[in-house]
């Protein structure tokens, strides 16, 4: 007997409730309104934990790190409210932040930002200012502060000698008010409040580059120092421009010479005699009485011939030097061991002298070559050196090949530049809508070149990996360095 299929019995629908009725009548999607939601699949369920996660360990980070500021805020604004000996005209507490270049990093004043984040607000709380000095190259810390010194040394000098005014001087003197001038500060006190102050050493690096610097500007001569005028002079020597543009390419260019420290700046090269120094042409003019007061006597004396010879030797009593606080390479995270803390170490805290090496070592002798079974202060923060990038290490051979590839087109550019002047031949459609160098520019670039590679390379001995922290035995007990509250001797 065949089956026999009955016809399917419609479902009637569910009655509308009286909110679906009222919203499909506003135009809302009927799909929307019979939407259920249901659980996740097992992909998007890792997925939105882990994104959860990750969002809830920002935003505690950032709470924490919050309250904490405003905690170390709260200690020291105290201090703010305090009234200056001085009155309203008096200056606070100043110190000097140094950060020096990290290793193969494009932001060059990474360091000073961290500062600024974690530091800063605290110091500011407290009514402490603040100096930044940024090193935008390798070594660019270590002769800032050699110029600095040999500067102050210079115009010591100049007033032991008398020759502090006129142009006598070895240095152009400083801008100074007469002693109690309202608002105002003498050279002296500019140095004792710039001592007084302190000064934060961010990093490893930035503390190698600071005490070279120290090494350099207290421990060498008083030989006046330009970097620019000291590269130029060894540039000069190879006589590379003084060849035939046929022996340009063959020639080397001179070895980078190792701290150019004492070397004197050459003088100034004599102008040929123009068409002034015809006598029926060079007419005298009257000087009127201004030109005569206005225009300063040249010496008949060169003042560098009366520096003694002593002058030269580190002094026998060093001058106090600023305290350093010490403050580790940080990352964001870390607010209270980095900012916080480091902050009251430089407000609340104590002093204790920076321990070097043993007094048995000789005095040139650097750190790497110590070996101590304590640690000191010239292993502060070793344990960032292992985050240097591996490029950083190439440093000496990136810069020989971009010499080598400069020098070899220097040869065509030097004889097209010669052609050019001495009018042998047209310039071609390109040199019309480019003109090409001359002679005087092509002198101009590569010292230019020659400035910043020998600068990255002198900065290069002092930061790499395995150099140590330069140290001089005749400083102990002369630097200064700042400790936790608790830890004051």
């Amino acid at each position: 007997m065949a089956h026999v299929q009955h016809p399917a019995i419609p479902v009637p629908p569910k009655p509308e409730s009286g909110l679906d009725a009222a919203l499909k009548h506003t135009g809302v999607p009927p799909s929307v309104l019979k939407w259920r939601p249901r659980m996740p699949s097992k992909k998007m369920t890792v997925f939105l934990t882990l994104v959860a996660g990750g969002s809830y360990a920002y935003w505690y980070d950032r709470k924490e790190c919050a309250r904490l500021k405003q905690e170390y805020i709260s200690r020291v604004e105290h201090l703010s409210k305090q009234p200056l000996e001085g009155g309203s005209l008096a200056f606070g507490r100043k110190v000097t932040v140094y950060a020096a270049k990290w290793p193969e990093d494009d932001d060059y004043d990474r360091g000073l930002k961290y500062f600024k984040r974690y530091v800063k607000p605290v110091l500011v709380a407290a009514a402490v200012d603040y100096d930044l000095v940024s090193s935008p190259q390798y070594g660019s810390l270590t002769r800032h502060l050699q110029a600095k010194i040999i500067k102050a040394r210079r115009r010591s000098l100049s007033r032991q000698l008398g020759l502090e005014d006129g142009p006598m001087s070895l240095e152009p003197p400083e801008v100074s008010f007469a002693a109690g001038t309202p608002g105002q500060l003498s050279p002296e006190e500019k140095a004792q409040r710039e001592v007084e102050g302190g000064v934060i050493i961010v990093g490893r690096n930035t503390l190698k580059e600071y005490m070279e610097g120290l090494k350099r500007g207290w421990m060498c001569g008083v030989a006046r120092f330009d970097r620019e005028a000291q590269v130029k002079a060894l540039v000069e020597a190879d006589g590379l421009f003084d060849l035939p543009s046929a022996d340009v390419g063959d020639v080397q260019p001179a070895e980078p010479v190792a701290p150019v420290a004492d070397v004197q700046t050459p003088p100034p090269a004599q102008k040929p005699l123009g068409l002034g120094a015809l006598p029926f042409i060079n007419k005298p003019a009257l000087a009127s009485p201004l030109s005569q007061h206005s225009t300063p006597s040249q010496p008949t004396v060169d003042p560098e011939t009366l520096i003694p010879e002593s002058a030269h030797l580190p002094p026998t009593h060093l001058p106090a030097q600023s305290p350093m606080l010490l403050l580790p390479w940080m990352n964001h995270l870390g607010f209270k061991q980095g900012g916080g803390e480091a902050a009251m170490k430089l407000i609340f805290g104590g002093q204790r002298d920076f321990q070097g090496a043993s007094s048995e070592m000789e005095p040139d002798v650097g750190a790497e070559q110590i070996t101590t079974a304590t640690p000191t202060d010239l292993d502060f923060d070793i344990e960032v050196e292992d985050f240097y990038k591996k490029s950083f290490a190439d440093t000496p051979t990136r810069i020989a090949k971009l010499r080598e590839t400069y020098y070899s087109t220097l040869k065509t550019r030097l004889e097209t530049a010669r052609e050019l002047a001495s009018g042998s031949r047209e310039r071609t459609k390109d040199e019309e809508a480019k003109p090409p160098m001359t002679e005087d520019e092509l002198k101009a670039e590569r010292l230019k070149k020659e400035l910043r590679w020998r600068n990255e390379e002198e900065g290069y001995e002092i930061v790499k990996k395995g150099s140590g922290v330069t140290w001089d035995a005749r400083w102990k007990g002369w630097l200064k360095v700042y400790t936790a509250p608790e830890e004051q001797l």
